[in-house]
């Protein structure tokens, strides 16, 4: 499994009692890993103990000491440098109550030689039918024609690519024949109404009647299959032949910062099973997995941070509650 993570960041995570704007404020803590939405997805995956690599595109003025934060959580990684620096997300938690605030850097401008160069080290390092992440948001000067290699050239050497990103960059991945979409309803809404992708709110009512619309909708704009996660409430997950809405199960909310990450990874790990033992996908099944190792990573405060018996535990849940075990 390869995981490309075209935009990391520096995470810098600070608890405070509570977050008041204007305020002068003391933190109860403050943490530094390497953080990034493909980050999270080779933490999960890494904690299953399955091998998946991680391929960055890093500013080379801070490129050592991000790879060290990686090396010292034990990452697989290939890296390619442009000049710059690595953005900085700040992540304020408040003690006294589960609200989040997230402040992302706007990082580094990359040119067009240095995307190829990033790219053609992708192409080294996929084998042939194995899933590809594209996770998170991109670097100033990647556009859609850069989306368009990316594709072409995973698909050139054999890849799945399961492809995770902002609304703007998803329409663009799903015109270059992306395979699998995994939005939130949001972010899919966003995409097939035309509305702002400036604030999401968050709503869910109708959620199941919401999200299957949107992945049928998926489907229209090339996706093979596309899955729209929708919080708590479930997944709906939709292929050529099928329509299906995973429901969610009851947990320990302590962050839901990182959820979508998590699901990626189950999601890779279950395809990866599918595919190792040569059998016909279940993406019911795929979904479900994905559900569990999300709700899993809510239940704790670090991204991509994972019990993996808590996860295990919640797909039986899930498929229990699904009719499916």
């Amino acid at each position: 499994m390869l995981i490309i993570n075209p935009n990391p960041c520096f995470y810098r995570t600070l608890t405070l009692g509570n977050f008041a704007r204007g305020a002068v404020m003391r933190g109860e803590s403050a943490v530094l890993t390497a953080g990034g939405k493909g980050i999270n997805v080779a933490r999960v995956i890494r904690a299953f103990k399955e091998s998946a690599t991680l391929a960055v595109l890093i500013g080379e003025q801070d490129a050592q000491i991000y790879k060290n934060l990686l090396k010292d959580e034990g990452a697989e990684y290939i890296a390619t440098t442009h000049p710059g620096i690595v953005r900085v997300a700040t992540i304020i938690f408040e003690s006294d109550n589960p609200t989040s605030t997230i402040i992302n850097e706007r990082g580094s401008e990359v040119s067009a030689k240095d995307w190829s160069a990033f790219v053609a080290e992708i192409a080294k390092n996929v084998k042939n039918g194995e899933i590809v992440s594209c996770m998170g948001s991109f670097p100033n000067g990647v556009n859609q024609k850069s989306i368009e290699e990316l594709v072409d050239v995973i698909h050139s050497v054999g890849g799945k690519i399961i492809f995770d990103s902002s609304p703007e960059y998803l329409n663009f991945a799903l015109g270059a024949g992306v395979d699998i979409v995994s939005p939130n309803l949001d972010e899919a809404e966003s995409l097939l109404q035309g509305k702002s992708a400036d604030l999401f709110t968050g709503d869910l009512t109708n959620a199941q009647e919401r999200a299957e619309k949107a992945a049928k909708a998926l489907l229209e704009k090339g996706a093979e299959v596309a899955f729209v996660t929708t919080g708590a409430a479930g997944v709906a997950v939709a292929t050529e032949h099928s329509l299906d809405f995973v429901h969610g199960v009851k947990i320990n909310l302590v962050s839901a910062v990182g959820a979508g990450d998590s699901f990626v990874a189950g999601v890779m790990m279950k395809y990866d099973e599918y595919r190792k033992a040569n059998l016909d996908f279940n993406w019911r099944d795929i979904a479900a997995f994905g559900a569990a190792t999300a709700s899993a990573s809510c239940e704790e405060s670090l991204s991509g941070g994972m019990n993996v018996a808590r996860a295990l535990d919640l797909y039986d849940q899930i498929l229990i509650s699904e009719g499916a075990a």
